[in-house]
């Protein structure tokens, strides 16, 4: 698999939606899906069993409550908890339990890692995944679900198979209450790196496989630390693959975890952000509710935000005589509780209640709910038309129970037995009974309701008197601070039953105060049932529907809230516009339809909001949490309000007001430019402003009048200056402003040369060069050399280039001749020579040594090269045979001289600097400068720092046109020439002081190729070479062979190691005396040997004569 480099993936931009975060060391944090890695203080989770280890976290969409899963590996139990938010306190719902194998008794191996869980939508319930385990458990009494009936134990589901034989993670579709049993399974692999939808469940069948990529490219992740999908992403059937959607999980991938954004239909992920939790969950807020028909035989679900879609479910388990009369959810654990009343034995029951299934379980003892009197007579418990309503207490975990008739009592949820109130009268009392302003009340609700809560308030509603009190001290029953319970400003007459209950984010500092806030009630108006939202500050009611069936207890389990926006911000003023935006913090848990700018003018409406007179609404698209939006055609100088807004189901909220007055002339923004360049600011400003400046950088001028900055900057520096503008009706302003003005990079100044390639059409294969010379300010001269002619920049010419850019130069020449360069921080050149259709290369190199600062040691030095043609190219007669040769001279300052001879007879110079690498540039005009030797050689130091070991190698390159003399008169084109040497001698004056021939050694002058034919009439000196120091001329002991008896003359040059000499030569009509040339060159075996060429009529064929036939190049070779 590839793993992806994270600089070269596109960051997923998300909607703000709160998640809960399992640190990796066991705390709770909350952060945003688009910003996971920016978390809350983390806060201790407490509550956990020594041995257990929280293993993974997730909200359960039937109450939107936090759960988590402990693991002992040691014991082989899980234990579930309900975690409440605010606190950090794990309350464990039901005992420690464990899997067995089909045996009923060898318990399942729990790993202690690897696990998620998720809750399945569609039938309540939590399901487990570690490795190649597949479990379920009850979230109701926190018990396992037996996935094998048929043996003994509480075994798991089947594991997991199809593609993959374990599982990482694990998330449901159609999150979300009510849904219709509707819910598909998804689950990631690690091992495979592929997601999948689970079908079946239960089977552990994973089906659909979809490899995890990035970018196209398959991601290689080791590990997944929480899986989640949002709701409102629904699969049309159980099991069925949605058609869009994306769900989130944590992925490792080379040893870095990240949050990704994961297409369910495709497989695609994004990144969102680095993220390393070891568990994290979506925060679900959505509308759901539960309530009791009026006959107390059913269980009716809804949205209150949509109360007129009802799920009900029959009760079932109800103890024999008792009719249900409340329900509500337990903060501390969030499992749901109904209370059962039988009025003829005036007892009754307290029930643990399915929510999903209906199925009442009693809890502790059925009937043992009774109260006597203080005369020890049992109380009578009325029937239900009476209206009871039940609520808990979160700091005390007590059931609060009142009723109409103007009961008041108590009762345990963990053992469901009654609290007695009166602890001086013997027997079970009930508390205080409904007193005050009115004798019963049919609702109650507790604000703070959320586990582990130290504060409290209890509020009642009444139905005789249509009102909302505090009851207080609640266990005297004492309905205080009345206030009446009105509907758009008119007294609502409701009616007995009456369920009422107050979200866990209303709260209050101290008990029993008033509390700001909302609650939620049901009750009947009329014939009609209602759902309705009270002010508990007002007692101001509105109704939010009709579920079209008449309820009695009711109990809010989660509501979305308002949206919540922040942060206004304004940007980019100018005169006529602005740039304004907001942050959306929080959406609320419901989906954000709306957000944007609300602006007015102050003096029309200092507080704009939607459909305000004189208010303009700006809409912003996107999802991202932070939104700008422009807010053209505004006044200069004139004054603006404007607010951020946000939209979702639960209505608009604005953020805090913000002031701006539009200025006759923007701040100006001065980019970081280089110096040298073309620089132009033009300002943002009113008609009939004028401009001043002060300690602008040289070079740039501000035109009074257009507002126009321009000019090229002309030295380096940080510069701060200011800009005032005087508006027409004599307003200023004076901004203060900083330019920096880059440096040209070194590598971009000084001397530069390049090799411009052989092109048949552009330069005839002669190729050309060009010489190019930089200032620190930018200017520049470039000549360009192509044959006969030569070409130079204009004046006053100036590279191009930006930050973080490397400069380029274009110029164009006569002839449509256009050369574009491009300067490297590696002190290199490279770039083009085009004419119409036409392009070629050229490369070079700057000039990096200097005598003094960098010299070029051990470079320097003079070195000999010999030019031979390649193999392939051994007896071609239109090629010459001979070996040119030559010297080059590298300078202290790295400057390199090439001077040599071609083995066809053309002297070559060619001058210049090595290069960054030890390139040396050879560009060697011929033939009246329509032919040339051109390459780059390198030179190479001695691995060994021997100086006197240097090379230097390469391939240069000989083209030459048609002439008409007798010496290869035919063209050349682009001719490989071989080309070899060593270091010779220091680059001074006197006497070489390597390479010279031995005194003693034998050696051979050998003369080959060319117009000789046959080695056998070849002048060779067979003996010896006597060399007559210090003159260095060879004697010749002997004469040349019996079919030659012709003689040679050698000399070698002390001075620059050069060979020349001369042989006589008698046969086929040839008598005469023929030079030959060549020098002393030292090869990279350790051999010294002299190579050169001689010049030589060929042998007469046919008519030809010794006058006339053509002259060819020969090798001569002075070999030990």
């Amino acid at each position: 698999m590839l793993l992806l480099a994270l600089t070269q993936i596109t960051i997923a931009q998300v909607a703000p939606t709160p998640i809960y975060v399992l640190t990796d060391t066991g705390a709770l944090a909350t952060a945003t899906l688009s910003a996971p890695g920016t978390t809350s203080t983390p806060i201790a989770i407490t509550g956990i069993a020594a041995g257990e280890t929280l293993v993974g976290i997730d909200v359960r969409p039937q109450n939107s409550a936090l759960y988590g899963v402990g693991v002992d590996p040691v014991a082989e139990t899980v234990q579930i908890y309900h975690i409440t938010p605010q606190t950090g306190a794990a309350v464990a719902v039901g005992t420690p339990f464990f899997y067995t194998l089909v045996d009923g008794v060898t318990k399942v191996d729990l790993p202690p890692a690897g696990w998620d869980i998720d809750f399945n939508p569609a039938v309540d319930r939590l399901r487990l995944v570690a490795g190649s385990l597949n479990l379920r458990a009850n979230p109701n009494n926190g018990t396992p679900v037996d996935g094998n009936a048929g043996m003994p134990g509480n075994n798991a589901d089947g594991s997991f198979n199809g593609f993959s034989t374990v599982a990482s993670a694990t998330a449901y579709t159609n999150n979300q209450p009510n849904n219709g049993n509707i819910t598909t399974q998804y689950t990631l692999d690690a091992a495979t790196n592929a997601l999948y939808i689970q079908n079946p469940p239960n089977n552990g069948t994973l089906t659909n496989q979809l490899i995890i990529t990035v970018a196209g490219s398959p991601l290689d992740f080791t590990s997944v630390s929480g899986f989640d999908i949002e709701p409102g992403v629904n699969a049309a059937g159980s099991a069925m693959a949605v058609s869009s959607g994306v769900g989130y999980a944590v992925l490792t991938a080379a040893s870095t975890s990240n949050l990704y954004q994961i297409d369910l239909t495709t497989g695609a992920a994004t990144v969102i952000a680095n993220f390393a939790p070891r568990s994290f969950t979506i925060r679900h807020r959505l509308p759901v509710s539960i309530a009791l028909n009026d006959t107390g035989t059913s269980l009716v679900r809804f949205s209150p935000l949509n109360p007129s879609t009802t799920t009900s479910v029959a009760l079932s388990g109800i103890t024999s005589g008792e009719v249900i009369v409340g329900v509500d959810m337990r903060p501390a654990t969030g499992q749901f509780y109904a209370l059962g009343i039988d009025t003829t034995l005036n007892t009754g029951s307290l029930y643990l209640l399915d929510p999903q299934t209906g199925a009442l379980a009693t809890v502790g003892v059925a009937g043992q709910v009774a109260f006597v009197d203080a005369m020890g007579m049992a109380v009578p418990l009325p029937p239900a038309s009476v209206g009871y309503d039940i609520d808990f207490n979160p700091t005390v975990d007590r059931v609060r129970v009142v009723s109409g008739s103007g009961l008041n009592f108590r009762v345990r949820p963990d053992t469901g037995a009654a609290v007695d109130g009166n602890a001086v009268t013997g027997g079970t009392n009930t508390d205080g009974s409904i007193n005050g302003p009115t004798t019963g009340v049919n609702g109650t609700a507790y604000t703070n309701s959320f586990g582990g809560a130290t504060a409290t308030t209890q509020y009642t509603l009444d139905a005789v008197t249509n009102s909302l009190y505090i009851q207080n001290p609640p266990n005297n029953g004492t309905q205080t601070n009345g206030l009446p319970v009105t509907l758009a400003g008119s007294t609502l007459d409701f009616a007995s039953p009456v369920g009422f209950d107050i979200l866990g984010s209303v709260t209050v500092a101290t008990s029993n105060i008033a509390a700001t806030g909302d609650g939620f009630f049901v009750t009947s108006v009329g014939a009609t049932g209602g759902v309705y939202r009270i002010n508990l500050a007002t007692g101001a009611a509105t109704l939010l529907g009709t579920p079209g069936v008449n309820l009695s207890s009711f109990s809010i389990i989660s509501m979305p809230t308002v949206a919540t926006v922040t942060t206004p911000t304004v940007a980019n003023l100018t005169p006529t516009s602005a740039v304004l935006g907001g942050t959306v913090s929080d959406d609320g848990g419901s989906a954000v339809t709306q957000r944007g700018i609300v602006l007015a003018l102050t003096s029309a409406s200092p507080t704009p909001s939607l459909g305000g007179t004189g208010v303009t609404n700006l809409p912003a698209g996107g999802t991202a949490s932070t939104f700008t939006v422009g807010a053209p055609g505004l006044t200069t100088s004139a004054s603006y309000s404007f607010r951020a807004y946000v939209t979702n189901a639960l209505g608009t909220t604005y953020s805090a007001v913000r002031t701006f007055t539009p200025p006759i002339l923007a701040q100006p923004v001065f980019p970081t430019t280089i110096v040298s360049q073309d620089y132009m600011v033009t300002l943002n400003f009113a008609p009939g402003t004028t401009f001043t400046s002060s300690l602008l950088p040289a070079g740039l001028k501000l035109d009074a009048k257009t507002g126009v900055i321009k000019g090229r900057p002309a030295t380096p520096g940080s510069y701060v200056f200011t800009i005032t503008a005087k508006g027409a009706g004599g307003a200023t302003i004076t901004y203060s402003n900083t330019l920096i003005v880059q440096a040209l990079p070194r590598s971009a100044v000084g001397a530069f040369i390049g090799l411009v390639l052989p092109d048949v059409n552009l330069n005839g294969n002669a190729g050309g060069r060009i010489d190019l010379t930089t200032t620190n300010k930018g200017s520049y001269t470039l000549k360009l050399t192509q044959r006969t002619k030569s070409y130079s920049s204009p004046a006053n010419s100036f590279l191009t280039t930006s930050v973080g850019a490397n400069p380029t130069l274009t110029v164009t020449f006569t002839g449509g001749i256009t050369v574009n360069l491009t300067l490297f921080p590696n002190d290199t050149v490279t770039g083009t020579l085009t004419v119409g259709a036409d392009s070629v290369a050229i490369s070079g190199w700057r000039k990096i040594y200097d005598k003094v600062f960098y010299p070029a040691n051990p470079e320097m030095g003079y070195y000999s090269v010999s030019m031979k043609r390649t193999p392939v190219n051994a007896g071609n007669v239109i090629v010459p045979q001979g070996s040119g040769f030559a010297s080059v001279l590298i300078g202290e300052d790295g400057s390199a001289t090439f001077a040599g001879q071609s083995a066809d007879g053309m002297p070559l110079t060619s001058g210049g600097f090595m290069g960054p690498n030890g390139e040396i540039l050879v560009h060697a005009q011929t033939y009246t400068k329509l032919g040339a030797v051109l390459g780059i050689l390198g030179q190479t130091n001695d691995p060994g720092d021997n100086y006197a070991e240097n090379t230097i190698t390469g391939s240069l390159y000989l083209t030459k046109p048609a002439t008409t003399g007798r010496t290869y008169p035919a063209a050349l084109n682009v001719l490989e020439l071989e080309t070899a040497g060593k270091y010779l001698a220091y680059a001074a004056k006197g006497a070489i002081v390597l390479g010279l021939p031995s005194t003693e050694d034998p050696s051979t002058l050998d003369f080959y190729d060319g117009g000789i034919s046959l080695a056998a009439i070849n002048p060779d000196l067979v003996d010896s070479v006597t060399l007559a120091i210090p003159s260095l001329k060879v004697g010749v002991p002997v004469a040349g062979s019996l079919q030659n008896p012709g003689r040679v003359a050698l000399t070698i040059n002390a001075a620059t190691g050069s060979v020349t000499g001369t042989f006589k030569l008698s046969d086929a009509g040839r008598n005469a005396i023929y030079k030959f040339q060549g020098m002393i060159i030292r090869r990279a075996d350790g051999s010294t040997t002299a190579n050169g060429y001689f010049l030589l009529p060929q042998i007469p064929v046919g008519a030809e004569t010794a006058a006339n036939s053509p002259i060819l190049s020969g090798s001569v070779d002075l070999v030990p």
